[in-house]
């Protein structure tokens, strides 16, 4: 028998992933003490803060769970590694899957750089966390290694999500909730085997958290890696982390002994990992959409008594 197309794309993503997800352990943990307005102890070698030496020692112990909050991404070049060459030629890709205990990005990539004779201007700073000072042939540099997350398409609601167990398509409509789910809700019955399958209609928590990197974020993408790495190929993202931290005000060096009060973010902390197989170059892109779903799905289940499968019915 064919496969369905649905069967097919899920054989091709266990084979050769184009995408992985992965959450972090602290990422759960501390989403847990928010929801329940407990504290949270940060532990050590959990935070950017320590990696950048940036507001490291204060970064760690109990903190108020509610100053955390889930609105920085970081950027990577390590999704993915060459597995080799086909037949053809062609070079193969791998995903690379992150641990739920990784605390940072494979191969991190700065945002920006400045040299500490010409810093970022205090409009330029509101968009950028992380800042580490670090020479570059004889010279300070700033490179900053967080970015907030563009919060323009966030807007959090409920769908529903319907499945064509044949082609595998899916049609998506808002979920209304009805009198009766708060007045009459029923139990599933179960099916002649004992077991209540799962449908094809899913209700799913949507809200997007844009990350996208327009031309200007790009060239200086690609700037801040030929400083950094001395190669501005390193701008070919195809790993991007979202991270929780509390913002706090902080004093930064500049040159010649200087300092200025910016916004930083201590206790940083990634809280989920998207790796992909291809890279999108800052180099040759004039934009790169990084677009997530911050949400997540319920299968809904068949009220039934049937004894067929749950992909040869539908709902």
């Amino acid at each position: 028998m064919a496969l369905s197309a649905q069967e097919l794309a899920d054989l091709n993503r266990s084979e050769v992933p184009a995408q992985t997800v992965t959450n972090t352990s602290d990422g759960m943990t501390l989403n847990k003490c928010i929801s329940t307005g407990q504290p949270y102890k940060v532990e050590k070698w959990t935070t950017l803060n320590e990696l950048y030496e940036v507001l490291a020692e204060e970064s760690l112990g109990v903190k108020n769970s509610r100053d955390f909050y889930l609105k920085y991404f970081g950027i990577g070049v390590r999704g993915a590694n060459a597995i080799g060459t086909d037949s053809r030629g062609v070079t193969k890709m791998r995903t690379n899957q992150h641990q739920p205990i990784d605390a940072n990005l494979f191969t991190a990539i700065p945002f920006i750089g400045r040299p500490l004779s010409n810093p970022l201007d205090a409009v330029q700073r509101e968009n950028y966390r992380m800042r580490e000072v670090k020479e570059v042939n004889g010279e300070l540099w700033e490179f900053w290694w967080l970015q907030l997350i563009n919060f323009d398409r966030y807007d959090p609601h409920e769908v529903l999500i319907t499945r064509d167990p044949i082609t595998g398509n899916e049609t998506t409509v808002p979920y209304i909730h009805t009198e009766d789910n708060l007045k009459n809700p029923q139990p599933v019955p179960l099916t002649s085997e004992g077991t209540v399958p799962v449908s094809n209609e899913y209700v799913n928590s949507t809200a997007i958290l844009n990350c996208t990197l327009y031309q200007a974020n790009l060239r200086e993408i690609s700037l801040a890696c030929k400083a950094y790495f001395n190669d501005a190929s390193y701008g070919s993202i195809n790993e991007v982390g979202l991270a929780y931290g509390i913002d706090v005000e902080h004093r930064g060096a500049i040159a010649g002994g200087g300092a200025f009060t910016y916004t930083e973010a201590a206790s940083a902390l990634f809280a989920h990992y998207i790796t992909e197989r291809d890279g999108r170059n800052a180099l040759t892109n004039t934009q790169v959409n990084l677009a997530y779903d911050h949400g997540g799905s319920a299968p809904m289940l068949i009220h039934t008594v049937a004894n067929t499968s749950a992909a040869g019915q539908g709902n």
